[in-house]
């Protein structure tokens, strides 16, 4: 597998005070939206272009505000979850498409809730991948101590310092891709200082405060998967009580995986993805 942040060509969209980069699968069919995750990229989600499309689908991936080549148009770093919702709605607009299935990871997935609670009509199914409902164990002093090394040195420290303290540290599956390809290194790193340092803070907050949506998605009958690497200890349990939320869904454990099993144990996870693309 290629780790690149220009694996397809992307464009430019105007999406509510930012300009989002988009890239789509050269494979016809039915729209599949992937939504990534925090301090991600559309690349993260790219590799599953040729793999759906195997199976009838039109991959679309795009840059959230803040991350990758996405650029804010406004003076104004505005980038918390509702935001990051509201960009999905008009991504699927600006495509003119009026209903399609979407795939959330991470903070992708919590982004995807919200869309779905609001809006529940845009999908004919979703999926939902190694994410959470509500506040993560993210401690004050933790978002004091980023919003401290973002002033004084930027991106650049704020990696650093991630990298020395352990911040950075994955799953088993994940140690040993980083061992194993220096590229993935790579590109997770990229990934990482490509991401608007102004929204950093913002977003880690958020996640420390957020509000549980499993209200939200138990009034919903929209198909649903829920995915979680069988290592992904922060997220496993939480993608079973969405799963369990929701009426219309079931859940997939990948096995050897963490919190990125398209990439960790990628045959494994594709096998079950495509299996629930074919039902629907």
């Amino acid at each position: 597998m290629i780790f690149s942040l220009d694996t397809y060509p992307s464009r430019p969209i105007s999406v509510n005070g930012a300009e989002l980069a988009l890239s789509e699968s050269p494979h016809e069919g039915k729209p599949i939206l992937m939504i990534h995750g925090f301090s991600g990229a559309k690349e993260d989600l790219t590799p599953l272009f040729d793999e759906v499309g195997k199976v009838g689908y039109h991959g679309i991936a795009y840059d959230q505000r803040g991350h990758g080549l996405s650029q804010f148009t406004s003076s104004d770093a505005q980038c918390d979850i509702a935001t990051l919702a509201n960009d999905v709605l008009e991504v699927l607009d600006s495509l003119n498409i009026q209903k399609c299935v979407a795939l959330g990871h991470s903070m992708g997935g919590m982004v995807l809730e919200e869309a779905l609670i609001s809006h529940p009509e845009r999908f004919e199914a979703v999926i939902f991948m190694d994410t959470h409902y509500g506040a993560l164990n993210i401690p004050i002093e933790v978002v004091s101590f980023i919003e401290k090394i973002i002033l004084e040195g930027g991106i650049e420290a704020l990696l650093k310092a991630a990298k020395a303290t352990g911040m950075l540290a994955g799953s088993k599956p994940y140690e040993n891709l980083i061992e194993s390809n220096k590229d993935f290194e790579t590109f997770t790193e990229l990934k990482f200082k490509k991401t608007n340092p102004k929204i950093i803070p913002i977003l880690a907050k958020e996640f420390s405060q957020r509000q549980s949506c499993l209200g939200g998605l138990s009034s919903l009958n929209t198909k649903a998967l829920v995915i979680s690497g069988s290592e992904d200890i922060g997220f496993i349990d939480a993608c079973a009580e969405i799963s369990k939320a929701l009426k219309n869904s079931r859940f997939e454990i990948i096995e050897n995986a963490g919190h990125l099993p398209q990439f960790e144990n990628s045959l494994a996870f594709f096998e079950t993805l495509n299996r629930f693309l074919l039902e629907i």
